[in-house]
């Protein structure tokens, strides 16, 4: 595999979803917690500013969810949403939403032996390399496998927002 030496792995680093037209930011907003839960993810969100810029409002949101998936393996999800410029208008069919520039930034990693318990000097990394290159391989890749099936799950929730 070749992945023993590194403890976190970055398995989708900085994506970036980059969207100006209409946007449902208040059901994007709404709808990751509700995907954290349901996918078993413990979360939080860091930061939440709204404020007026002049040309329309500007919303921040940070959030940090992790998942632990055995006693040796963790997924860590971080998504920043930056909505600049929103502007309320009503469609023709009468329905509101908003308008406006949007910027999400997701990075998902995948962290092995999160509980620290091989990371004793010398001995521990060689039997943590061990462990992985020996042991739990299959698990392994398998696991980083269902992180990849949950973050595109993640991506195209989130895109289902974007008008």
């Amino acid at each position: 595999m070749g992945l023993e030496k590194f403890q976190k792995i970055p398995v989708k680093n900085d994506v970036h979803i980059k969207h100006h037209s209409y946007v449902d930011i208040i059901g994007l907003l709404k709808s990751l917690p509700i995907w954290f839960n349901s996918m078993g993810y413990m979360f939080y969100e860091k930061g939440l500013s709204e404020k007026d810029i002049g040309t329309g409002d500007q919303i921040e949101s940070e959030w940090t969810a992790v998942k632990d998936v055995t006693e040796y393996i963790q997924y860590s999800i971080e998504i920043t949403v930056t909505a600049k410029d929103l502007r309320k208008v009503v469609l023709e069919t009468g329905e509101e939403i908003y308008w406006g520039r949007v910027l999400i930034i997701i990075n998902a990693k995948f962290i092995k032996d999160f509980q620290k318990k091989y990371d004793k000097g010398i001995k521990g990394k060689i039997m943590r390399e061990f462990y992985e290159r020996f042991i739990v391989r299959d698990n392994l890749k398998k696991s980083i496998g269902k992180l990849v099936v949950e973050y595109e799950d993640l991506i195209k929730t989130l895109k289902s927002y974007l008008k």
